[in-house]
């Protein structure tokens, strides 16, 4: 038989636990505390790990990182530290952008590119930290692929304890393998690449992590998972031979060479096209011996 008063009791505590979620839920602060959080998981830096990069006297007890009651109370020193250590876009953060992760689109705006990486160059020469991730969804060769492109930029930063974290960037929003422009501003992404020894991955994606990726909505980390494990090679675009229909690789080629020239760039194409023939009389070089 059923206690009334435990019965009571119970539906008390019951009533109780609801407002609490609902004050929690209804909580802005709260909210901003569980991104960061969240932010610092999905980037496989947990809660006690933090402590490691956390600037000296940020945090006193580095409990408080383990839950968001405790760490909303800290958000005006914390949450400007945390935008500025994994480059996370602010409005996100506030709750206002389902986006975590910075955008920097060089969409017919090479200049965009250029300065930006320019700006990581000054912040340190070494660019070996920098790699560069082109998702697609099939196995097809580039020049015969459908459906999104997505490009990622990684930066590993300063080791701390002998571990270093990984922040991202999109370099592309709502870029599709085939249209010209598209296959254009890939190029113009292999190029700069190359002028700053960047490496460049091709990686083949899930579809639907594909597009959850092209939307922007979750941390690039966590659908990373989705990925197939088929590589295939962006550089090859900037390439005599290799893979991809020659003659529509010539014709590439000679827009991204004029499209260079026609922005100020005449420098990087002069360099493309240098190594391009270095590249060309190297390997007639091999065939011949």
């Amino acid at each position: 038989m059923v206690n009334p008063i435990e019965w009571i009791n119970s539906l008390i505590k019951l009533r109780r636990d609801v407002q609490e979620i609902r004050r929690d839920q209804a909580d802005s602060f709260r909210k901003e505390a569980q991104r960061i959080i969240d932010a610092f998981n999905a980037h496989d830096i947990p809660p006690n790990e933090v402590m490691r990069i956390l600037p000296e006297g940020m945090l006193d007890d580095p409990s408080e990182f383990e839950n968001a009651q405790s760490l909303k109370r800290h958000l005006a020193k914390v949450s400007p530290w945390a935008q500025a250590t994994l480059c996370l876009e602010p409005a996100w953060l506030k709750g206002r952008s389902n986006v975590p992760h910075k955008r920097v689109c060089s969409y017919k705006d090479l200049l965009t590119l250029a300065e930006f990486l320019q700006q990581k160059e000054h912040e340190s020469a070494d660019m070996n930290r920098f790699s560069i991730h082109v998702f697609k969804q099939d196995a097809l060769p580039f020049d015969r692929s459908e459906g999104p492109m997505v490009i990622v930029l990684e930066e590993t930063c300063e080791e701390v304890d002998d571990v270093p974290y990984q922040r991202f960037y999109y370099l592309s929003e709502g870029l599709e393998f085939g249209p010209f422009h598209c296959m254009l501003n890939l190029m113009h992404v292999v190029a700069f690449a190359h002028h700053y020894g960047i490496k460049v991955w091709g990686r083949t994606m899930k579809p639907a992590c594909l597009i959850r990726l092209d939307q922007g909505v979750g941390f690039i980390p966590d659908l990373w998972r989705g990925e197939l494990f088929k590589p295939w090679h962006p550089e090859d675009i900037l390439w005599r031979g290799l893979t991809g229909d020659p003659a529509w690789k010539e014709r590439m080629q000679a827009d991204l060479d004029t499209g260079l020239r026609r922005e100020g760039f005449t420098w990087l194409a002069d360099k493309i096209e240098a190594d391009r023939a270095r590249f060309s009389a190297g390997r007639q070089g091999v065939v011949s011996s």
